[in-house]
């Protein structure tokens, strides 16, 4: 899919290999083996067919944004999409320093789940929630950080 440039969503990876969509968060550290991919998945450079199909995981990030200022775990002030932006290149850029070995895998351990909880207290979470269910989700991206 990443050769051919052709749109990658967590339905079309996870498609025929009889794994839910979550089993891709167990994976998270994909990109830290895979360096190379990872690099070319967010290389702007060379032209998607399908822009649209590819807008459509930040959509993801967006659609969850707005259900936590929906439950007010997020503030009414906070545009979602801002929100997920923020939590969006704070993730990725976090992970495209360890990549390229500006940072290593323990201080991206140790930084990443914090960027998540400083992006969520921004917009709005308690700090001790936002803590929480991040170290929840880490437990489940980043079974190797816990180790």
């Amino acid at each position: 899919m990443l050769a051919q440039r052709e749109p990658v969503t967590l339905r079309t990876l996870v498609a025929g290999t009889g794994v839910s969509t979550m089993a891709v968060y167990t994976y998270f550290d994909n990109a830290l083996s895979n360096p190379d991919l990872a690099r070319v998945m967010f290389d702007a450079t060379v032209p998607l067919p399908d822009p649209a199909a590819a807008d459509e995981t930040f959509g993801h990030l967006v659609t969850a944004a707005r259900r936590a200022i929906e439950i007010g775990r997020f503030a009414t002030r906070h545009d979602p999409a801002d929100v997920a932006l923020r939590f969006w290149a704070s993730g990725h850029g976090i992970v495209s320093l360890a990549v390229s070995g500006v940072l290593t895998n323990e201080v991206l351990y140790r930084h990443a789940p914090a960027l998540a909880v400083a992006v969520f207290v921004d917009a709005g979470d308690a700090p001790e929630r936002a803590r929480r269910s991040v170290a929840a989700a880490w437990r489940h991206a980043a079974p190797s950080a816990s180790a």
